[in-house]
């Protein structure tokens, strides 16, 4: 079985989007989800499942945040072994290690195209 990671798009922050870990790992259980964990109140989750892709998760959780907990947002889903090669492809190796603090990753549900990925690429 699988461990997965779910990354939730701008949840309780400055009250925005505001959501109960207990009610997201609640709403898990209830989806047959096994050993559903939050990380304090980011909205970060990881959990165990083998019956459905990355994708599928993703639009399952989505959905059901929506209807159960009147929650839209991103859910990004990934397994462990995907987030390690993440971390392990760092393009800023260096400023990881001097300034860890300002380091961030950004997950999109798809690639930018044309002008705006462009303008957002590294030389």
């Amino acid at each position: 079985m699988a461990i997965h990671i779910a990354l939730l798009r701008g949840v309780n922050v400055g009250g925005y989007k505001p959501v109960s870990m207990s009610d997201l790992r609640d709403l898990l259980t209830e989806l047959g989800i096994l050993g559903a964990r939050s990380l304090l109140q980011s909205g970060n989750l990881v959990f165990q499942s083998n019956t459905r892709t990355d994708g599928d998760l993703e639009r399952l959780l989505e959905a059901e945040a929506e209807k159960h907990l009147d929650l839209r947002t991103d859910f990004f889903v990934c397994t462990v072994t995907e987030l390690k090669a993440i971390v392990a492809h760092n393009p800023f190796r260096n400023e990881t290690e001097n300034d860890p603090a300002h380091l961030v990753v950004m997950f999109l549900k798809t690639a930018p195209t044309g002008r705006t990925w462009r303008r957002c690429r590294l030389p």
